[in-house]
């Protein structure tokens, strides 16, 4: 439900410029503490899973950072508006837009892998990322506020079944916003298995 709520609010405010700035800054201290706690350098190639039509966290990661981004989506319209707003704001040579979905891509030519709180199922999507990612890579993944959770494909850390990551939480303080903490994998050389 809220999935879809957010995803009509962005599909709305996708062309006018003065609705994406009150967008991005609602991700803007998400997005910074995500930086922070990943260690996003401009040399790193970012994946943006679920970037929407408004990829505010792309765009925010790029110009806080100088990374190269890829957002991919599975939603069509969502990506056509997102690829109009990357060009109205000439950001086309920094943030690639693609059909794409997060349980099949291979992530490997990426150093981080950024999850959004909408993407579905996110089990599923960690698992595959894991599968195909580098050792060493980074995945961000948010997680939602407890009584939120039934509202986003719930993903709890202890059924994840991962033991060949570290695993860091950060938790939020803003109680204007869905998220409680971020979860920050990192595959870790050791036994390779399949999750």
């Amino acid at each position: 439900m809220i999935a879809s709520i957010t995803k009509n609010i962005e599909y709305q405010f996708s062309g006018f410029g003065i609705l994406v700035k009150i967008i991005e800054r609602y991700y803007q201290n998400i997005v910074k503490n995500e930086i922070r706690v990943s260690g996003i350098k401009s040399s790193d190639r970012v994946l943006c899973i679920g970037g929407g039509s408004v990829p505010c966290t792309a765009i925010l990661i790029n110009k806080l950072t100088n990374a190269k981004v890829k957002v991919i989506d599975v939603d069509l319209k969502a990506l056509r508006k997102a690829e109009n707003l990357i060009k109205k704001l000439n950001l086309e040579k920094e943030i690639d837009i693609e059909y794409g979905n997060g349980n099949s891509i291979d992530c490997k030519k990426f150093d981080i892998i950024h999850i959004a709180l909408q993407v579905h199922p996110r089990e599923k999507i960690i698992r595959n990322v894991l599968n195909t990612c580098k050792y060493g890579n980074k995945v961000i993944v948010r997680m939602p506020k407890d009584c939120l959770k039934g509202f986003y494909s719930d993903v709890k850390k202890e059924k994840l079944g991962i033991d060949n990551v570290n695993i860091v939480t950060e938790s939020f303080s803003s109680k204007f916003n869905t998220m409680k903490e971020v979860l920050l994998i990192e595959k870790a050389e050791g036994i390779e298995r399949e999750y």
